[in-house]
């Protein structure tokens, strides 16, 4: 794959602009990019990161970036966000190779700017905390539709009431940081999910699952009544959970990474950082909930169980 990567600090500008990054992380990221293109032992080491980046089950490219940061004297959540964006134009290219649209493309990338603004709350710095996530954005192996993202994944459990089975092909949903999450949205995404992987099944509904903290059962009463939340919770029917002591889904909803010696420090500005704080301080952990969706895009409705099997229809 050829690309050459102008030592200005144009190239990414122009695609912060075009996410319409803050002009503050703009100028962070330009910078970083004009430091690192000062060095030509760092930009060639940088080419060789892009070619794990784009090689499916090659992860050689965080460490890579780790070291070229202390080498380059950035910060490596600086670093990783400019390396994404530089390498943003060599995934035009394969979603052009692939038959894959330009909406679709710039849909995809958009998520570049979400985790920009986490990790400007989180950590005060510009730049992602989540390089390796990017790994199924450029292999072409997870896709934003509407307002979730998805990509194929195996079912986890045994069975699923005579429908799915261990190892069976479901579709796996995530859902980035870009506003509210309402009801309508997620069905609409669902629509265009089955829409777009209709190819890769024969004809019936489409089996969506996700694991999150927002299905974590503990969590429900949590959540403001007849708010969006619950809304998207009530989707799904969640057939799984699991604590997690370490709380590491604490930092979505204050801003900050957990530390049980600060509890006293963390925001409690809306309804649900109250709840939260009051269910930590009790002494209960948070955790992710298992939730599946049978979505019938025909009739545009979701299925609940029990299911009709065939011969039965």
């Amino acid at each position: 794959m050829e690309t050459n990567w102008p030592a200005q600090e144009a190239v990414v500008l122009e695609f912060c602009e075009k996410l319409c990054f803050p002009p503050e992380a703009s100028r962070a990221l330009a910078q970083c990019w004009t430091a690192l293109a000062a060095q030509p032992q760092i930009l060639a080491a940088l080419y060789e990161a892009r070619d794990s980046l784009f090689l499916p089950g090659d992860e050689s490219y965080l460490q890579q970036l780790q070291a070229l940061a202390q080498r380059a004297g950035v910060h490596h959540y600086t670093l990783d966000m400019v390396f994404l964006i530089l390498c943003a134009g060599d995934l035009r290219e394969k979603y052009r190779q692939w038959g894959l649209s330009e909406a679709l493309y710039w849909d995809v990338v958009e998520d570049l700017r979400y985790k920009l603004l986490e990790c400007k709350k989180v950590y005060d710095l510009w730049g992602t905390a989540s390089c390796a996530w990017y790994k199924g954005f450029y292999t072409g192996r997870r896709f934003k539709l509407g307002r979730l993202q998805y990509e194929k994944s195996r079912f986890p459990f045994d069975d699923y009431h005579g429908l799915i089975q261990k190892g069976d092909l479901v579709y796996n949903c995530h859902i980035p940081s870009q506003g509210p999450l309402r009801r309508e949205l997620v069905l609409d995404s669902l629509q265009s999910a089955y829409q777009f992987y209709r190819r890769d099944e024969p004809a019936g509904p489409m089996c969506f699952v996700c694991n999150t903290w927002l299905l974590y059962p503990a969590h429900y009463p949590l959540f403001p009544e007849n708010g969006n939340l619950r809304a998207f919770y009530d989707l799904f029917d969640v057939i799984g959970e699991k604590q997690d002591p370490a709380n590491r889904n604490f930092w979505r909803i204050f801003s900050r990474p957990y530390d049980a010696e600060k509890l006293d420090q963390a925001a409690q500005d809306t309804a649900l950082q109250r709840s939260f704080l009051a269910y930590l301080k009790s002494g209960r952990c948070m955790g992710d909930g298992f939730g599946v969706i049978v979505y019938d895009g025909e009739k545009k409705k979701i299925l609940r169980p029990p299911f009709e099997r065939a011969g039965e229809r």
